[in-house]
């Protein structure tokens, strides 16, 4: 298609320089791109071009050095007033497998894209293009998106039969082999990385490892290709060399630097990075632990209200003489008399009715009786709001974690954070231009030994055994935490994004 406009594009600039060189000579003009300056006879030249498209205004001369009637490549030229290209048609092609392609439909500025070619039809023809085929498959060990069922020793390959493999990706990939009718032959990828740029070659193209770069070594025909069940206008014809695979399934995130070199299905899953910590673990009790439902200063303001209750109490009962009587019930006329509000009675009578045991002693004269009654309402106040506090504090206890969110995380030094040391993420804070996740980075970098892991089982052994927080994506988050009570997600999302299934662009 390029070569056919560029081919229509030279040949009407030429047919448009002999036109008007045939009424007015044409003086070449050196131009700037970066000048306001324009060519004095491009008009000149643009009408003309509008008006010899197909060579009909050309002396016979002239025609015949052109080489006889211009016929475009790209179809019927027409232009408008303004000397854009109108009225045109594409004609959608699709490429076979073998020589040779066939209609797939046209696109017109009225119309839109027609798609001519029966989808059923396609459709048919591809599942007859796949069926029996054998695709290999690159892959990440990793729970719960890809399991081996049987223990690998140091420096053992697990076997390519898709019976011995298990989890999430691997029933989806079973799923689609069944529907469509192709073979699989799993592998795990040699360097046990997802795929990042490592480096370039010498003629200047990217060299990527992991699964997009066994990806990349692989060569095939693709047009495009829909979710799971519905694969339209996908061919297979492999012709590879060795350490290279046909499909990438895994926690492969979709991002924009590995869209330029490979293709993705739509997302199965969506998602995000997130934080995994350990629980903070609750703390014994202490021997004081009944002080901690109320704060000191209610405590200091207790003590100070039981001294000056009981120091009041002690001098209105002596004040008061319906507080004084005879010790004999015998005598009542007797000129010895007594006063059971004594300063150590006082405090017994307080702290008594503090503790809701009461005592022997009852006032006698309203004045005592007054200031009895107003404690007692107090201390009902007072026990009650303990009793409450009490209860709570002793059964749900919160457990305060040392950081909420990543502002926190990146704010602090006491606990250590990192990431895997290459894939999506690693590339995420690479790029970052948000200023918590740049010094986050930076910091990641500066400490690369304390902060990136391998693998996310190390970076969640570190989690459990270390004092280090752990970003990784949101469903391995909650896959680990779900399977360890000492584990939690901390704070929300830091982004969105979505797991697919690689092909060879």
């Amino acid at each position: 298609t390029e070569a056919a406009l560029l081919y229509d594009a030279v040949h009407m600039l030429a047919l448009g320089l002999l036109a008007a060189s045939q009424s007015k000579d044409i003086k070449p003009q050196s131009l700037n791109c970066h000048s306001r300056e324009l060519w004095s006879d491009g008009a000149t030249v643009m009408n003309y071009i509008a008006a010899v498209r197909d060579g009909r205004s050309l002396s016979v001369s002239r025609r015949q050095l052109l080489g006889a009637r211009f016929q475009p490549l790209s179809g019927p030229i027409s232009l408008d007033s303004g000397g854009f290209r109108s009225g045109y048609q594409l004609v959608l092609k699709e490429r076979l497998p073998y020589p040779g392609s066939h209609r797939f439909g046209y696109w017109t500025e009225k119309s839109g894209l027609v798609v001519t070619r029966n989808y059923t039809q396609t459709k048919e023809e591809i599942r007859e293009t796949l069926r029996g085929k054998t695709l290999y498959v690159t892959t990440i060990i990793e729970e719960p998106f890809v399991l081996y069922l049987k223990p690998l020793q140091p420096g053992e390959e697990p076997l390519p039969d898709p019976e011995l493999w298990d989890g999430f990706c691997v029933d989806l990939l079973k799923n689609m082999s069944g529907r469509l009718g192709f073979n699989i032959s799993m592998r795990r990828v040699r360097d046990n990385q997802y795929g990042k740029i490592v480096g370039s070659s010498a003629e200047g193209k990217e060299i990527w490892n992991g699964m997009i770069g066994e990806l990349m070594n692989r060569v095939r025909i693709v047009v495009t290709v829909a979710m799971v069940t519905e694969i339209i206008a996908y061919h297979y014809k492999p012709v590879g060399k060795p350490q290279t695979a046909d499909l990438a399934i895994a926690s492969l995130t979709i991002t924009y630097d590995r869209e330029r070199v490979v293709d993705f299905t739509t997302p199965f899953m969506s998602l995000g990075l997130s934080i995994i910590y350990k629980k903070p673990q609750k703390e014994k009790p202490s021997l004081f632990s009944f002080l901690y439902p109320l704060s000191p200063t209610v405590w200091a303001y207790m003590l100070a209200a039981y001294l000056i209750v009981s120091f009041v109490l002690f001098t209105v009962a002596r004040f008061s003489p319906f507080e004084w009587y005879s010790p004999s019930s015998c005598n009542a006329d007797s000129d010895v008399v007594e006063n059971q509000f004594s300063l150590a009675n006082s405090f017994w009578f307080t702290i008594g009715s503090l503790m809701q045991q009461g005592s022997e002693m009852a006032p006698r004269a309203n004045s005592t009786r007054i200031v009895s009654g107003s404690w007692w309402f107090f201390t009902l106040i007072m026990i009650s709001s303990y009793t409450a506090n009490l209860a709570a504090f002793l059964t749900v206890k919160r457990m305060k974690s040392p950081i909420e969110n990543v502002e926190d995380l990146s704010k602090q030094k006491e606990i250590n954070y990192g990431i895997l040391e290459s894939g999506s993420t690693f590339r995420f804070f690479q790029k970052a231009t948000i200023p918590t996740y740049k010094s986050m980075y930076e910091y990641m970098s500066a400490n690369a030994a304390k902060s990136f892991v391998k693998s996310t089982q190390q970076g969640i052994e570190r989690v459990l055994n270390e004092n280090y927080a752990f970003i990784l994506e949101s469903t391995m988050n909650e896959y680990y935490a779900e399977r360890n009570c000492q584990l939690m997600q901390v704070g929300g999302l830091l982004d969105s994004k979505g797991y697919g299934i690689g092909m060879p662009a």
